[in-house]
């Protein structure tokens, strides 16, 4: 008896595709579509995951002075930075020289 009921669904939902046929090729775009742009996201979110992973490295340091939340609200003086590059742990090249870069961070609209 049940098994009959389930057929007869079946063929009821069979014969009525043709009449069914825009709204069901427009769900099939759509599912389609949400789909291709799930997967765009899920790749740009590898991508930049692959990006941070392999970026950067062990042997670098980035100084800030404290209470700066970020390295725009970070301002360090000359003298601050040659007292920073004389302190013991800072790599040197083959003179003796410490090994650093003093840069300048700057938003520009």
């Amino acid at each position: 008896m049940i098994f009959t009921q389930i057929w007869i669904v079946i063929v009821m939902n069979i014969r009525s595709l043709p009449g069914r046929l825009g709204m069901s090729l427009a769900t099939i775009f759509t599912v389609a579509a949400v789909m291709s742009v799930l997967l765009f996201f899920l790749a740009m979110g590898n991508g930049f995951q692959s990006t941070l992973n392999n970026a950067g490295s062990r042997d670098i340091a980035i100084i800030t002075r404290v209470g700066a939340l970020s390295e725009v609200n970070s301002v360090l003086s000359s003298d601050q930075i040659k007292l920073l590059a004389a302190a013991p742990g800072i790599a040197r090249n083959s003179a003796g020289n410490p090994i650093y870069s003093r840069e300048l961070y700057v938003i520009v609209d």
